[in-house]
């Protein structure tokens, strides 16, 4: 019996590693995937480069902050002894504070609800402004965002399809293009929400000069769903473990 839960242990163990080695990977591609797409666009302004830039170095932060979890979870689990029960129920735990953070459960908490209307013939949003938008919340600590549904997570793309300026937008393999506009749902701290939107006002302003208007909301509770499991970001079948003996 006792081996049986050493046995557990260890596989929690290797599960833990692989999500998390996966999630450090994930945040490198996709700060390679947006800028890319970024210069695909043609997007020279000053602001939205800048805006860029803020997305790398809150990259280097997550994986900073993510480093330092790690150590503590191994200080945490030294403390926890050898006792097999206690790897285990640590194991456990960390696996589901890990699928929250991959965006594999449904969350919900306080935030604020974008609100980016299309109505007017004239009115349009690109990928990239939805890009910048994305890094600036993350850039500012957000914990969840959404756009039309669709969870934003590490390897999440967003692109255009079609040409001229009212392109599709494809989100996860889905396209989220809607005649009404794009809601972003996001889950942060509300004033940190309310100071980001204040200060980002070229972002807003580069949409309302695209014919959209702006309506931000901060409700007490949102819900943003868990990241769908046919989404090309959630497929890992083609990743294996490496045996390091």
């Amino acid at each position: 019996m006792k081996v049986s839960k050493r046995k557990s242990a260890a596989w929690w163990a290797m599960v833990i590693g692989c999500l998390v080695l996966g999630f450090l990977a994930a945040l490198q591609m996709k700060n390679l995937i947006q800028l890319r797409a970024l210069n695909l666009y043609g997007n020279n302004d000053i602001e939205a480069l800048q805006d860029q830039i803020q997305g790398l170095n809150l990259a280097n932060n997550e994986l900073k902050q993510r480093n330092d979890a790690l150590n503590q979870n191994l200080q945490e689990l030294a403390q926890a002894g050898n006792a097999d029960d206690a790897q285990l129920n640590f194991y456990r735990s960390e696996i589901s504070r890990l699928s929250i953070y991959a965006g594999l459960t449904d969350v919900k908490g306080p935030g604020a609800i974008i609100s980016i209307a299309t109505a007017s013939p004239e009115a349009y949003v690109d990928a990239a402004s939805l890009l910048v938008i994305v890094n600036s919340l993350r850039a500012n600590g957000v914990y969840a965002i959404s756009i039309n549904g669709q969870r934003v997570v590490a390897l999440t793309e967003i692109s255009p399809t079609g040409s001229g300026p009212r392109q599709n937008i494809v989100m996860n393999g889905t396209n989220i293009t809607s005649p009404d506009g794009y809601e972003i749902r996001v889950i942060g701290e509300p004033q940190k929400l309310q100071d980001f939107y204040a200060i980002q006002s070229g972002i807003w302003n580069n949409l309302r000069a695209q014919g959209c208007t702006i309506q931000i909301n901060y409700p007490e509770e949102i819900q943003i769903p868990a990241l769908p499991k046919d989404s090309p970001a959630y497929r890992q079948n083609l990743l294996e473990t490496v045996d390091t003996d």
